[in-house]
C-alpha cells in the first residue's frame, strides 16, 4: 500500500499528491457569503447554510484554508473564524456530495502532508457522516508516527469522525474492519488500531465486537485496549446478552501477561460473565497482585457480595449458583408466565437475588412489561433494578408506548436506575438516547 493513496470502490479517490490544482472556490468569495450572516442566531444560520451550500462543492479547498488557518487573516475587530462558524463551515461539507468533497481534498493535499493537514480531512470527511468516507480517513492514519495517534488531540479528532461514520450507517463497521484488515495486503500498525478500537469502545455498539476479536493477539498492549473496548460495551447489545464478549474476555483470562490477565478480568466483571466465575477464582492466587485485585472486583461485580478474596468461599459459591440455575431457573420462569401475580411476584424476587444470571431473565420478562397489571409490571421493573440488567433497557423502551400511566412511571423510574439517564415518558427521547 502507497501511504497517501487512496483507492474507493464507491467514492472517488483521495490521493495526497499537490500541488492544488488552479480555480476553485475562491476565499474571499466565501467569507464576502458568510459576512453578512450571525449563524449563532437559527433562522440567519439557515439562510447562511443555503447560501454557501450553493456555491458548491468547488469552495472546498477555501473551507479547507479557512478552517487551517491560512485564510482570512484576523481583521481589527477581531478574526474571521470563530467557534461558531467553524461548526458552522463542517456543516456546510456535510451537506455537499462525499464524491465531489473528495475530488476537490485531492487537490489541497501536497504528498508530504503535516499531522494537522491531514486531521483536518478527517474532520471534513467526519462532516460528511458517510460510511464510504472511512477508508480516506484510515488512509489519512497511514504514514504517520504512532506515537501521534496516541495523543489525545488526534485520537479525538479521529474517533469523532469515525463515529459519525459509524452512525450513519451500521454498514460501516464492516467497511471499517475491511479497510484496517485488507484482504490483501498489510494491516495498520497496532497503534493506529488501538485508535479505532477505543473509537468502538466509546461507541459501545455490538456491531463493533467483530472487529475487535480481530485485533486480539496482535501485541500487548493493543489486547489492553481491545479488552478495555470489549469492557465498555452497552450491557443491552446482542453481541454482550448472547455471550460473544464474554467469550473473546474469557480468552484472554490465560494470557501470559499479567496487564492482559487483568484488563480481562476488569472486562468480564463488566459485562457479567458468569461463565468466567471459574477462571476468574482462579485469578484471586495470581502472582501479580494487580491481577488477584482484579479478578476480586469482578467477582464481586457479579455475585453483588463483598467478600473476602478466598478462593475456597468463592468456588463454593459458583457452584451452588450453577446448580440453583440448573434446578430452579427454568421453573421460576414459567411462575412468572402464570396468570397468578402472587406466584409471579415470589419467582421474581427470587430470581432478583440471583445478580450472576442478569443476562439470562431478560428475554424471559420482556413480554410482561407489556401486561395490563400495573402491579406485575412494577414488580418487573423492580427485579430489573436489582438485578441491574441494563440488557433490559431496550425492552422497557418499547414498552413505554401503550403503556399504562401507572406501568409507565415504574418503567421510566427503572430506565433512569439503569441508564443514569434523564429523559421521561416520551419513547422518542428513549429511542434519540440510544441512538448517541
Amino acid at each position: 500500500m502507497v501511504a497517501g493513496l487512496v483507492v474507493l470502490a464507491l467514492a472517488p479517490s483521495l490521493v495526497l499528491a499537490g500541488p492544488r490544482r488552479a480555480g476553485g472556490g475562491d476565499v474571499d468569495q466565501l467569507v464576502d457569503t458568510l459576512e453578512p450572516f450571525d449563524v449563532a442566531v437559527r433562522a440567519q444560520r439557515t439562510k447562511a447554510l443555503r447560501a454557501v451550500v450553493e456555491l458548491g462543492s468547488s469552495y472546498v479547498p477555501a473551507v479547507f484554508d479557512v478552517l487551517a488557518g491560512s485564510a482570512p487573516p484576523a481583521s481589527p475587530e477581531g478574526p474571521f473564524l470563530t467557534g461558531e462558524r467553524r461548526a458552522f463551515l463542517l456543516e456546510v461539507v456535510g451537506q455537499w456530495p462525499l464524491g465531489e468533497v473528495l475530488a476537490e481534498l485531492s487537490d489541497v493535499l501536497p504528498a508530504d502532508a503535516t499531522l494537522d493537514e491531514r486531521l483536518l480531512v478527517v474532520e471534513l470527511l467526519g462532516a460528511v457522516g458517510d460510511r464510504d468516507a472511512i477508508e480516506p480517513m484510515i488512509e489519512l492514519l497511514v504514514g504517520v508516527n504512532p506515537a501521534a495517534i496516541q495523543h489525545r488531540r488526534v485520537h479525538d479528532k479521529v474517533s469523532s469522525a469515525l463515529r459519525s461514520a459509524l452512525n450513519a450507517d451500521p454498514r460501516g463497521y464492516a467497511e471499517l474492519e475491511r479497510c484496517v484488515f485488507p484482504p490483501s495486503g498489510t494491516a495498520l500498525e497496532a497503534a493506529q488500531i488501538s485508535c479505532v478500537a477505543k473509537v468502538l469502545g466509546q461507541g459501545g455498539r455490538g456491531s463493533g465486537v467483530a472487529f475487535l476479536g480481530r485485533c486480539l493477539g496482535r501485541s500487548r498492549q493493543l489486547d489492553v485496549t481491545v479488552l478495555e473496548a470489549l469492557g465498555a460495551m452497552r450491557p443491552w447489545e446482542s453481541e454482550v446478552l448472547g455471550g460473544d464478549c464474554a467469550k473473546l474476555v474469557a480468552r484472554k483470562l490465560r494470557s501470559s501477561s499479567p496487564e492482559v490477565r487483568r484488563a480481562s478480568a476488569i472486562a468480564a466483571g463488566k459485562l457479567g460473565a458468569f461463565e468466567a466465575t471459574d477462571q476468574l477464582v482462579g485469578l484471586l492466587a495470581d502472582p501479580e497482585a494487580k491481577v488477584g485485585a482484579a479478578a476480586h472486583w469482578a467477582l464481586r461485580e457479579l455475585s453483588g457480595l463483598d467478600w473476602p478474596p478466598d478462593p475456597e468461599r468463592w468456588r463454593v459459591w459458583y457452584q451452588i449458583e450453577r446448580d440453583w440455575f440448573d434446578s430452579s431457573f427454568e421453573t421460576l420462569i414459567d411462575e412468572v408466565r402464570r396468570e397468578d401475580r402472587g406466584r409471579a411476584v415470589q419467582a421474581l424476587r427470587e430470581l432478583s437475588s440471583h445478580a450472576p444470571f442478569r443476562t439470562r431473565v431478560v428475554e424471559p420478562l420482556a413480554p410482561l412489561l407489556a401486561s395490563t397489571d400495573a402491579a406485575l409490571v412494577s414488580a418487573v421493573c423492580g427485579a430489573l433494578q436489582r438485578l441491574d440488567a441494563g440488557g433490559a433497557v431496550p425492552y422497557l423502551v418499547a414498552a413505554l408506548d401503550g403503556a399504562e400511566p401507572a406501568a409507565r412511571e415504574s418503567i421510566v423510574a427503572c430506565l433512569q436506575r439503569l441508564t443514569g439517564a434523564t429523559a421521561g415518558a416520551d419513547a422518542r427521547e428513549w429511542l434519540d438516547w440510544l441512538g448517541s
